[in-house]
């Protein structure tokens, strides 16, 4: 595959400028909420989240007991009765659609960057390094050996791996 990409790296930058720019006058998308994601598409844990909360629910108010809920929705036990005991469904949303994460604070630099079309995420990465980003650090191998077989390229080969996490200094 590298072989055909550099045999074709001409074509391929030629048509790249020859793109038409995204015109700047088009409308922004939608911010996104905690339902949908960028694109306006139910997320799919909200989904996942929605469907089994209503089977759920019809099953008990059909009077099935748990276990049997359990059974026949493949869902383990304590599942179904943490679906089964939740008042609505936003109490079982509102963990998962509300998780902290290490890019809350560009979230909107992001955001705005995307809608400008910017849609590069290595050029995002160092443009967010920049601004004074620096919690994550990229190393070899979680183990600190390169496992047998590999030749000495590193863990995996083609895959760096985050093992810690870093402050800003």
């Amino acid at each position: 595959m590298e072989k055909t990409v550099a045999a074709h790296h001409g074509c391929i930058k030629t048509a790249f400028d020859a793109a038409e720019p995204v015109p700047a006058d088009l409308p922004s998308p939608p911010l996104p909420d905690e339902y949908c994601d960028v694109r306006g598409r139910p997320r799919p844990l909200v989904a996942r989240t929605r469907s089994r909360y209503a089977a759920v629910q019809e099953l008990v108010a059909a009077g099935r007991s748990l276990r049997g809920i359990s059974r026949d929705l493949d869902l383990d036990y304590y599942t179904v009765r943490r679906y089964a005991r939740a008042d609505s469904l936003d109490v079982l949303l509102a963990p998962a659609i509300h998780r902290r994460t290490l890019l809350d604070a560009y979230m909107p630099w992001l955001y705005e960057q995307f809608t400008l079309g910017q849609r590069n995420a290595s050029h995002l990465y160092r443009q967010i390094r920049e601004q004074g980003c620096g919690w994550i650090a990229v190393t070899g191998s979680p183990l600190g050996a390169t496992p047998a077989g590999r030749g000495g390229l590193g863990w995996p080969a083609c895959l760096p791996i985050i093992t810690h996490l870093t402050s800003a200094s």
